[in-house]
C-alpha cells in the first residue's frame, strides 16, 4: 500500500501491522473515543466546565430542527492528544458514529451528510491528531475507528480497540481507553481485561450520554494514562512515583473510575528522571480530587 492508498482505504481493521513504527516502536497507545471524549457540548455551561468554551475548532451535524448542533474541544482533548504523543504513545479514535453517515430527512443526495463529516475529520486534524488518523485533507486514516454501516467492519468498541492495537503492534498493558460512556468502557474490558479504561465527562455525565458534556478532564487524562504506564512499565512508574511522591490508588475492581492517581504529599521537582523511563512521565502530573462514577 502506499501511504495515501491507506488513507483513502480505511477500511477498519484491515491494516494490521501497518502502523508499526520500525526500530522505535511506541510504548502504549492512547484510543479516545470522539464525541463527549474529545469533544465539548455546546450546551455546556462555563460554571460547569471551569472555562469558557473554546469555539474552534468546531465540527456541526446538519440543523435538527431550528438548531445547528455544534461540538467543540473538550476541556483537555488538545493537550492528551499532545502528551500521548510526547510520551510515545501511538494514538488512535474509537467513535461509534458511522464512517459515512446516511443521509438524514431533507438531505436527499446526502450533501449536509457528506459536509458535516468532513467538518467532524477536519476538527479531528485540527486538535492535533496524526494522519494516521486524518489526512491534512479530511479523509480518514486507518487508525480512525468507527461503525462501518455496510455490515462489515467493527461495530462494537472492543474491535475497534483490538483493530487499533493490531495495526500499531501495541499490547493491551500499554493501551488505555478514554470514553464517556461506562457501558463501552465495561465492553472493551470484558474483552481486553488488561487495558486500562478511563472515564470522560464524569462530572456532569456520571457514564452515560448527556448534553453538557465537558470532555476529557486533566485529572481524568492523567488517572488513565498513568494506570497504562503502571500497567506496562510497573518499575518506571513505581520509582517515578517514589521520587515525586505520588502514588496510583487501586482497587480490584475491573470498571473504569475506580483506579486514580492521588497525591501522597507535595512533590518535589525531580531533577533525575528514574532509569528507562523515557518521556513516559510528566513532573507536573497534578490531580484534582474528583469523585469516581461506576
Amino acid at each position: 500500500y502506499s501511504f495515501c492508498t491507506l488513507l483513502h482505504s480505511s477500511m477498519p481493521g484491515s491494516h494490521p501491522g501497518e502502523g508499526v513504527r520500525r526500530g522505535q516502536p511506541y510504548d502504549g497507545l492512547c484510543v479516545f473515543d470522539m464525541d463527549n471524549t474529545l469533544t465539548r457540548d455546546m450546551l455546556s455551561s462555563t460554571e460547569s466546565c471551569g472555562k469558557p468554551v473554546s469555539t474552534k475548532p468546531a465540527w456541526n451535524l446538519p440543523a435538527q430542527g431550528v438548531l445547528p448542533v455544534e461540538q467543540y474541544p473538550g476541556l483537555y482533548a488538545r493537550k492528551a492528544i499532545q502528551k500521548c504523543i510526547a510520551s510515545n504513545y501511538a494514538v488512535g479514535v474509537a467513535t461509534a458514529a458511522p464512517c459515512t453517515p446516511p443521509p438524514a430527512l431533507g438531505d436527499p443526495g446526502g450533501k449536509k451528510a457528506k459536509s458535516s463529516l468532513h467538518t467532524r475529520m477536519m476538527f479531528l486534524h485540527d486538535l492535533g491528531m496524526p494522519a494516521n488518523v486524518v489526512s491534512s485533507t479530511g479523509q480518514q486514516g486507518p487508525a480512525y475507528q468507527c461503525i462501518d454501516t455496510t455490515g462489515s467492519g467493527a461495530s462494537k468498541k472492543s474491535r475497534m480497540v483490538g483493530n487499533l492495537m493490531n495495526y500499531y503492534g501495541t499490547k493491551q498493558e500499554g493501551t488505555v481507553f478514554f470514553d464517556d460512556q461506562q457501558r463501552f468502557l465495561n465492553e472493551v474490558k470484558s474483552v481486553y481485561p488488561k487495558v486500562s479504561t478511563q472515564l470522560a465527562s464524569s462530572k456532569e455525565c456520571h457514564g452515560k450520554v448527556c448534553l453538557n458534556a465537558c470532555g476529557l478532564r486533566k485529572s481524568e487524562f492523567e488517572r488513565g494514562i498513568g494506570k497504562s504506564m503502571l500497567a506496562s512499565h510497573p518499575a518506571a512508574t513505581k520509582a517515578f512515583m517514589d521520587t515525586t511522591g505520588f502514588a496510583i490508588a487501586g482497587s480490584k475492581s475491573a470498571s473504569a473510575g475506580s483506579i486514580g492517581v492521588t497525591k501522597k504529599h507535595k512533590p518535589p521537582t525531580p531533577t533525575i528522571m528514574p532509569p528507562n523511563s523515557g518521556h513516559l512521565l510528566h513532573n507536573h502530573m497534578h490531580t484534582g480530587r474528583h469523585s469516581h462514577h461506576h
